[in-house]
């Protein structure tokens, strides 16, 4: 398969350079609690540019000549699955065992929040691009109608699935406050809202693994 650059196309990390670019002031579009969680916006950040840089890469494989549906479909699966056992792994440890002070656990659980970030971005941005892909089809052939009804679109799969993750964020984020306003008054309301972000986000990558395991199999 031709590089980006060979082929002409804009490279992932030129796109995602650009992506970032024209995105709005981070201080102006950050949460208006991201203080109060202990979330940076250079973390922030670091998602979008990770959802970017797929989407950016995604954009390059399909219009390679030499690519096809099946191709690209099982370079994205590889991809998600990585990211996904990696993270799962993760998990398997203790998060910032060595930390002994407040301040400590707030800046290893911070960097451990990143590292996880950047796994849900991959995994999350090759699934949504595994939806968009069409099956192959040939020319006039009309959706099948079956006896719970037509399966959905591409277009309708990944707008089904940018619902899903808008909700899924939101409860996040609220829960995120509620851990935080349990401690609230003390140092360590930051890092049991870390501790709960961080939870609640590989239980979010449990629950993506699960519904669209269908994108994960090797078949």
């Amino acid at each position: 398969m031709l590089s980006a650059e060979r082929s002409g196309l804009p490279s992932p990390r030129n796109c995602a350079t650009q992506h970032a670019a024209e995105q709005p002031n981070a201080e102006a579009s950050r949460p208006a609690n991201a203080v109060k969680l202990g979330i940076e916006s250079s973390k922030i950040e670091d998602v979008m540019k990770g959802l970017a840089i797929l989407a950016c890469a995604g954009l390059a494989l399909a219009q390679t000549p030499a690519s096809t549906p099946l191709a690209q479909r099982n370079a994205l699966r590889i991809a998600a699955q990585n990211a996904l056992d990696v993270e799962m792994a993760r998990a398997k440890t203790a998060d910032c065992p060595d930390a002994s002070t407040t301040r400590a656990q707030e800046e290893c659980l911070s960097a451990e929040m990143q590292k996880t970030q950047g796994n849900y971005a991959a995994f999350a941005g090759a699934i949504r691009a595994m939806l968009g892909l069409s099956y192959a089809t040939t020319p006039g052939e009309q959706p099948v109608l079956g006896p719970t009804g037509t399966p959905l679109t591409p277009e309708q799969r990944v707008a089904e699935f940018d619902r899903l993750e808008a909700e899924s964020k939101a409860y996040r984020e609220t829960a995120a406050k509620a851990a935080y306003d349990q401690y609230k008054g003390g140092t360590l309301a930051p890092v049991f809202s870390l501790e709960a972000t961080l939870k609640l986000l590989r239980l979010h990558l449990q629950e993506m693994a699960f519904l669209y395991g269908e994108e994960l199999s090797n078949h």
